[in-house]
């Protein structure tokens, strides 16, 4: 099946001769603009194409299968006597000084090693950006001259406005303001619940939402913000998932591009919406927010001072401040809603189709502590590779298959670039797996095997961040064809190009080694999803599933990864501690 598909795909790359053609798709892109502001380079037409077929033209919901969340200060609540409210205030400054560093160009570029710097573009639409619905595909909207930002508490919103000229006390005052304000009378109806709605159906909401004016004023606040900040009446359960996909996440605006998630503890969760940027993006900022409290009010971060220095950032020194009245002008504005019947049997919808996610998702994480980036670096082992080809041994004892595999990549080395796709499993990969556990196995032979393994990940990840990858490239091929009315190639409507891009194992490593958790759903039925974080004496794992699907569970998986971790690191002489074997 792999040489007739190699076949179909050399035989479509040599019927279409469409070099004459493509200088069309190459102007039209000339002509067009980025959603921050700026033009596309020259013959950069992919970029837009990419971004609606990977985002924009699906109409699936966007909570937990599109966007991505996290937790923050997790394991380390406020001490007793200190308001948790503050140190959300402070870490709510910290995002915003993030802005006005970003604005005044202070926010150094991410380096690949010590000196390759990485394209910053996705930083502007981290900020005062919003996915708005469409009934046939959505579009990005970004505001970067927005100034405030929204607050959600009890159904009801608020805006914050010249958040960016408040100082972190003005905002503790604004934060506690709303609170009070929300805690008068019932609750609203949670307006925001609608977002978790299908696009298309949230796209027709939205219309008639916006019919009336007080609304369509409301949604503009919001929709324009910078970020939103919920304030949740309930404390967060396990591992932050009741805070991401049960009722009480229907005041999340998942349409937003930053959302922080705020529980009476002071814990925090995150939301992301992902066309705005790659996951790691924000990461960076959310780091630098949490540096920024631990800097300036160190009592509030007490047993985080490991994340100091991890954004690369240089942290604004700021005190905390004097509150200035908030008087008429300055108090948090509430934002109104006019609601009809069919706009409450919506809002009613998208609670029900938040509590369906709920029950149909399965999040476990259990952070594997036995060893961590030092014991592997110690032996010279490149730690994504090890997981990556571990990932495939767990795989393959848990469904008895080797499983198409999506590892991402990022490719900012280019201008705007975004991502490539490492297409993990290979040759190597599956004669060690298949190897491992077969009985009177030779040690040498596994550790040979194993070294080949990881000796072709890390040859396929340098591949795809060079722009030498496969999958955008094939996505080229099929857009030009398309745009320019020929026959799709034959390769496209292969079944091996079908099930060979139906992954059922997605994974992806988030950066900064801190105990936090980042996570995302099970992308498709009969899928494992699994994000990873390094710490140098652990990894922080998270495992996704669907309940509907009978033969994966998160938690069995989960179980069996660790076990992997363990049994790849004995074929390399690494023991359960981390130490060498004698």
């Amino acid at each position: 099946q792999q040489q007739q598909q190699q076949q179909v795909c050399e035989g479509s790359i040599c019927r279409c001769d469409t070099a004459p053609r493509c200088s069309v798709e190459v102007e039209r892109a000339r002509r067009s603009r980025h959603p921050d502001g700026t033009p596309y380079p020259a013959g950069h037409w992919l970029e837009p194409v990419w971004e609606r077929r990977a985002y924009l033209a699906s109409r699936d919901a966007l909570p937990c299968y599109s966007n991505v969340f996290g937790t923050v200060f997790e394991h380390s609540p406020p001490p007793p006597g200190v308001s948790p409210l503050r140190r959300v205030a402070w870490f709510v400054a910290g995002i915003l000084d993030f802005q006005r560093l970003l604005q005044a160009g202070g926010v150094p570029p991410d380096l690949l090693g010590a000196d390759r710097p990485l394209c910053s573009a996705q930083y502007h639409r981290v900020l005062g950006s919003v996915r708005v619905p469409g009934t046939v595909e959505d579009a990005m909207e970004s505001y970067s001259a927005s100034t405030h930002i929204a607050v959600a508490c009890r159904g009801g919103w608020w805006a914050i406005d010249d958040a960016l000229a408040l100082s972190p006390a003005e905002l503790h005052a604004s934060l506690a303001a709303v609170a009070a304000d929300a805690a008068v009378g019932a609750s609203e109806p949670p307006v925001a619940a609608m977002t978790a709605l299908p696009r298309t159906e949230w796209a027709r909401a939205r219309r008639r939402l916006a019919a009336c004016p007080v609304s369509k004023a409301s949604l503009r606040a919001v929709e324009s913000a910078l970020f939103a900040v919920v304030l949740t009446d309930n404390e967060v359960g396990p591992l932050f998932t009741d805070g991401q996909v049960a009722a009480q996440a229907s005041t999340i605006w998942f349409d937003k591009s930053t959302t922080v998630l705020v529980h009476p503890s002071g814990q925090m969760g995150i939301n992301f919406e992902h066309t705005a940027a790659d996951a790691v993006v924000p990461a960076r900022m959310i780091v630098y927010a949490a540096e920024f409290a631990v800097t300036n009010e160190p009592l509030l971060g007490a047993g985080l001072s490991s994340v100091l220095g991890m954004s690369q950032v240089p942290v604004t020194a700021m005190e905390f401040g004097l509150v200035r009245p908030l008087g008429e002008r300055r108090a948090p504005r509430r934002l109104r809603w006019t609601l009809d019947a069919q706009l409450l049997g919506t809002v009613k919808q998208g609670l029900n189709h938040l509590a369906a996610l709920r029950d149909e998702s399965q999040l476990s994480c259990i952070p594997f502590d036995a060893f961590g980036t030092a014991t592997l670096r110690q032996h010279r082992v490149p730690p994504d590779s090890f997981v990556q080809v571990a990932l495939q041994l767990a795989y393959y004892r848990d469904q008895l298959t080797i499983p198409p595999t999506y590892e991402t990549a990022m490719t900012r080395l280019f201008f705007h670039g975004r991502t490539e796709t490492i297409r993990t499993q290979s040759a190597a990969s599956t004669a060690f797996v298949k190897a491992m556990d077969r009985p009177n196995a030779c040690p040498k032979e596994l550790k040979k095997l194993l070294h080949d393994a990881m000796a072709k990940h890390r040859e396929t990840l340098r591949y795809c961040m060079q722009g030498k990858g496969v999958d955008r490239h094939l996505l080229a091929l099929y857009a030009a064809s398309a745009t320019m009315g020929l026959e799709t190639p034959a390769l496209f409507t292969d079944p091996a190009y079908a099930m060979s891009t139906t992954y059922l194992l997605s994974t992806s490593q988030m950066p900064f080694a801190i105990r936090d958790v980042p996570g995302f759903g099970a992308p498709v039925a009969g899928s494992y999803g699994v994000c990873y974080r390094f710490r140098s004496d652990g990894i922080m794992l998270n495992v996704a599933s669907r309940k509907s699907d009978p033969r994966r569970n998160a938690a069995r998986f989960n179980r069996v990864v660790h076990k992997a971790f363990v049994d790849t690191a004995a074929v390399l002489g690494i023991g359960a501690t981390g130490q060498a074997k004698l």
